[in-house]
C-alpha cells in the first residue's frame, strides 16, 4: 500500500495502479486499503496539472471509493470519502446518498449531518436542512466553531 501511495504522490497513475493491484492479489480484503488508495488517487487527481493524469487518477479514486464502502473497517469514512468524490463530480444525488449512508453507519458523527445540512440548504430543502443542522450542532457539542456558525445560520432561515 505504501508503494501505491508513493507512486500516486509522484504522479504515476499506472505505477500506483500496478502496486495496488498487486496488494489486492495478495490481500483481497486488506482493511482500509481501498479507502487509502482512493484518497491518494483523489489527491493526485486534484493537484496534477496534467489533464490525462487527472482523469485517470479520478477514475481510480472513484472505483476504489466505491469498493471501500464495502471493505473499509470504518465504513462511515468510506461513505464520506465517496460523498466528497461525488461532490467533485457534481453529482448532487450521489453526494446526498453517500452522506445518508455515512449517517446510517455512524449516526452520532456530526460531520455527515453537518455536510448534509449544507447540501439540503443549498438545494432548497430548508426544513430538513434545519433538522440536520440541529443534529450536527448537538453532536459536535460546540467543539468546532464553524459547525456552530453554519448550523445556526441554516437554523435561522425560514
Amino acid at each position: 500500500m505504501a508503494l501505491a501511495e508513493q507512486r500516486a504522490a509522484f504522479g504515476d497513475v499506472q505505477g500506483a495502479a500496478e502496486a495496488y493491484r498487486t496488494l489486492q492479489n495478495w490481500e483481497p480484503s486488506h482493511g482500509d486499503a481501498d479507502l487509502r488508495y482512493s484518497r491518494a488517487m483523489m489527491r493526485l487527481a486534484t493537484t496534477t496539472k496534467n489533464f490525462a493524469t487527472s482523469v485517470a487518477a479520478a477514475q481510480q479514486a472513484t472505483n476504489s471509493a466505491i469498493r471501500a464502502t464495502e471493505t473499509a473497517e470504518d465504513r462511515q469514512n468510506a461513505w464520506y470519502n465517496l460523498a466528497t468524490i461525488d461532490a467533485l463530480r457534481n453529482d448532487q444525488a450521489g453526494v446526498e446518498n453517500a452522506l445518508r449512508q455515512a449517517i446510517a453507519c455512524a449516526p452520532n458523527w456530526f460531520k455527515p449531518h453537518w455536510t448534509l445540512s449544507q447540501l439540503l440548504e443549498f438545494s432548497g430543502q430548508h426544513a430538513e436542512a434545519r433538522r440536520e443542522a440541529a443534529i450536527a450542532m448537538d453532536l459536535d457539542g460546540g467543539h468546532d466553531p464553524e459547525v456552530t456558525a453554519t448550523s445556526k445560520q441554516i437554523m435561522s432561515r425560514p
